[in-house]
């Protein structure tokens, strides 16, 4: 019973492994693009995967990411509507131009009138301009808020980059805590061929019995499975990563580095007055408030007079010439005109109604998003705080596991020790080192958390 027990006790460490990477994959599911950009094939190495350190990950999926492109087309589209406010404010100018041809008679007065042959070929041209001279701060109320939603839909697209570099960091410290998992089920599978070695030998020398022979070689037919899976959770890592970064199936990149703690430290107070400063969604959500308050003036400027200023020239000739000589009419017009508003139905009041519900709305939207910043800053700290004290814990967890199976081994060689101890050993050191590989990932994670509550980057 007590050796069932130790070998499905060493199964524990790849279990882990395998919800740990579980997870992480859960957690970049989320920028997986179903289309992804083909890169051209000079690009290529010749054999074997590209290697990509982090920076370089992120570079290809910010340049790749469908959402982030996306954004960058509503700022455009933004910018466009700028333009289209900012032409309230210069003048209108427009023309035409036509040639008339005119045959017949005309006839006045019936058979006893007159009637006249008419034969008449000329030119028509015209110009008018107008000008806003006065509109109650419609033009420029509207200008701000453009500007306001160009400002919105910029700080919405640095929103969707940080998103994007969070999941390309989730990726690649998945594959690379894969990579160690897969390192580490191998490692586990020499261990426990090296111990079956050397039971065949002490059993070839009568000091090892047939029970721990057969124990140990079951004990390394189920580690092949085990090491079968952390390759295959490798595999899925690899593909995640790539599709991450917007890269077609038959480019083969892998990350470049490993898992290791990083020295970062800070407090809530210190984190949440960056986030306050660096977070677009609080920048967004003012920038929206400021634009629903400029709605609210321009849904006001229609209870107002507005005055604006109207030309037209009009020219009149047989022959396209420029001289004013042959023009037989030309004429032009001013007309200064003054719009009233005096009922329309309270179509005005209830615009300005709407608009004030909308802006206190945009208010409050904004006061929750700085709630929920600062629970998202509690969190990430807390959470880095934890996954640092974890980290520090298996690093002596491990040293002292490597250290108790070095000695079961010597123990059981000079026949002074059991196969239990030796079993309970590999054990332990497995368990410690995926314990370890995990609280690394998680302090990694917990970074990248962090940068993502304050948006701005810790080194």
């Amino acid at each position: 019973m007590n050796a069932t027990r130790i070998t499905s006790s060493s199964l524990t460490g790849m279990q882990r492994f395998a919800s740990v990477i579980a997870l992480s994959l859960s957690v970049v599911c989320w920028p997986v693009v179903q289309a992804v950009a083909a890169q051209p094939a000079t690009d290529r190495p010749a054999a074997g995967p590209r290697k990509l350190s982090l920076e370089e990950s992120i570079e290809l999926a910010l340049a790749n990411n469908k959402a982030a492109l996306i954004q960058r087309q509503e700022v455009e589209n933004m910018n466009a509507q700028v333009t289209q406010a900012r032409s309230a404010a210069f003048p209108y100018l427009s023309g035409y131009t036509q040639y008339l041809i005119t045959q017949g008679t005309m006839n006045f007065g019936g058979s006893e009138g007159f009637t006249f042959d008419l034969d008449d070929k000329y030119y028509e041209a015209g110009v008018t301009l107008q000008q806003t001279v006065y509109s109650a701060g419609r033009v420029g109320a509207a200008l701000k808020a453009a500007k306001a939603a160009r400002g919105y839909a910029r700080e919405n697209l640095e929103a969707t980059l940080k998103e994007v570099t969070y999941g390309v960091k989730a990726s690649f410290g998945g594959v690379l805590l894969a990579q160690e998992m897969s390192d580490l089920a191998k490692q586990s599978l020499q261990l426990a061929e090296a111990h079956l070695k050397n039971v065949e030998q002490l059993y070839e020398q009568g000091v090892a019995s047939e029970y721990e022979l057969i124990r140990a070689r079951v004990q390394v037919a189920q580690m092949v499975p085990a090491s079968i899976r952390a390759e295959n959770e490798l595999d899925q890592a690899l593909i995640v990563f790539r599709n991450t970064l917007g890269l077609s199936a038959d480019e083969k990149v892998v990350p470049e580095g490993k898992l290791e703690k990083e020295p970062v430290e800070t407090t809530v107070e210190e984190a949440f007055a960056l986030a306050k400063q660096e977070r677009s969604e609080l920048a967004a959500a003012r920038l929206r408030v400021d634009g629903m308050k400029a709605a609210v003036a321009v849904a006001k400027a229609d209870r107002y007079p507005s005055l604006s200023l109207i030309g037209n020239a009009y020219l009149e000739t047989e022959e396209p010439k420029f001289d004013d000589k042959d023009w037989r009419t030309k004429m032009w017009s001013a007309t200064l005109n003054l719009s009233i508003p005096i009922f329309d139905g309270l179509r005005t009041k209830g615009k300005i109604r709407q608009t004030e519900a909308q802006y206190e709305q945009a208010r409050l939207l904004s006061e929750q998003a700085l709630d929920g910043v600062r629970l998202e800053v509690e969190q990430a700290v807390s959470k880095l705080a934890e996954a640092r004290k974890l980290v520090d814990s298996q690093v002596a967890s491990v040293e002292q596991a490597q250290k108790g199976l070095d000695i079961a081994e010597i123990r059981y060689k000079n026949g002074v020790g059991t196969q239990l101890e030796v079993l309970d050993a590999q054990v332990s050191l497995s368990t410690a080192r995926t314990n370890y590989f995990t609280a690394v990932y998680e302090h990694f994670m917990a970074i990248a958390e962090l940068e993502r509550a304050t948006g701005a980057k810790f080194e």
